[in-house]
C-alpha cells in the first residue's frame, strides 16, 4: 500500500500508524511491567552468582566438567548459588561443591 501512495500521503500514513512512545497506564500493565523488571533483576543476580562460583573455582585451579558447569549456570536459586560460592572457596573436589 505504501508503495503506491504519494510521498506526502505516505508520510501522513506512517505517522498515523506509528505507536510513538505510548505508555500503558492501566494498573494491570504497570503491575506486569514491575513483575517483569523484578524477574529480570533476579535473573541477572543469578547469572552473576553463577559466574562468581565459576570464577572462584577457576582461581583455585579446578577444571569444571561440562555437566557441573551446566548445573551451575542453569541454577536460578540465589540462596543455592551463594552457598556454592562459599563452598567453592574451601572444597577439595568439584563433587564437594554439590554435596
Amino acid at each position: 500500500m505504501l508503495a503506491v501512495l504519494p510521498k506526502a500521503a505516505r508520510s501522513y500514513w506512517e505517522e498515523l500508524m506509528s505507536t510513538g512512545t505510548f505508555a500503558f497506564q492501566s494498573a494491570y500493565a504497570r503491575r506486569l511491567r514491575a513483575e517483569g523488571k523484578a524477574e529480570g533483576k533476579a535473573e541477572g543476580k543469578a547469572e552473576a552468582e553463577a559466574r562468581a562460583v565459576l570464577e572462584v573455582l577457576d582461581a583455585r585451579g579446578f577444571q569444571v566438567p561440562t555437566d557441573a558447569r551446566a548445573r551451575i549456570t542453569s541454577c536460578s536459586d540465589l540462596d543455592q548459588l551463594v552457598r556454592w560460592v562459599r563452598r567453592a572457596a574451601v572444597i577439595q573436589t568439584i563433587d564437594d561443591l554439590f554435596a
